[in-house]
């Protein structure tokens, strides 16, 4: 049984493997026309002279995803008590993250269903970028001397996670997506599907 759960791992991961390596290098895999069903596709690789251009392609978002701008949400956070603040704008950046919400099995907290993948689109990545930077300086708003000890940890720990994110932004390319280790993307989907789910 445990050979059999390996090897549909393995399998999933091995496909998903290919259609993004075939996404990513301008492979097409295609299906013969005809009458009959093929017993293999056809695959088709453009010329080594060829110029590949990828642009990315905004993409609506999800159901559940927030439908909010960035400007909404950041206005309804303005002026809350401190820890009203640290729970409603933690959970605005929670619920751009879906898989992660099925992965610490929240979701229905949150109102939202375990049935959505994370929106990779480039514009909706960068929106989640916004999003991160306007909810760290409105953290810098609040007066940190005003605080009591507890909650000047929290703060403390929120702006040092902020801010980590934030100094992130600019090194968005420079990862890897698809790689051998934990913690690409294929791994995280079959991991999402096989064992969280």
């Amino acid at each position: 049984m445990k050979d059999q759960h390996r090897l549909a791992k393995l399998a999933l991961a091995l496909v998903l493997t290919a259609v993004l390596l075939a996404a990513c290098s301008g492979v097409q895999i295609t299906e013969p026309s005809g009458t009959e069903p093929a017993a293999q596709p056809t695959v088709t690789v453009p010329s080594p002279t060829a110029q590949v251009s990828i642009q990315p392609t905004p993409t609506s978002e999800p159901a559940s995803t927030p439908s909010s701008s960035v400007d909404e949400i950041v206005a309804s956070l303005e002026d809350l008590p401190l820890e009203d603040f640290f729970e409603e704008s933690y959970k605005q950046l929670l619920l751009r993250d879906p898989e992660h919400l099925t992965e610490l099995r929240i979701a229905g907290y949150y109102g939202m269903r375990n049935d959505q993948l994370n929106n990779l689109s480039d514009v909706y990545i960068h929106e989640t970028q916004d999003l991160e930077a306007a909810i760290l300086d409105l953290l810098r708003t609040y007066d940190r001397a005003e605080l009591n000890p507890e909650q000047q940890v929290s703060y403390d720990v929120y702006e040092w996670y902020l801010d980590a994110r934030v100094r992130g932004h600019q090194f968005m390319y420079y990862d890897y997506p698809v790689h051998h280790m934990v913690g690409s993307y294929q791994d995280e989907l079959i991991r999402l599907f096989t064992e969280y789910h």
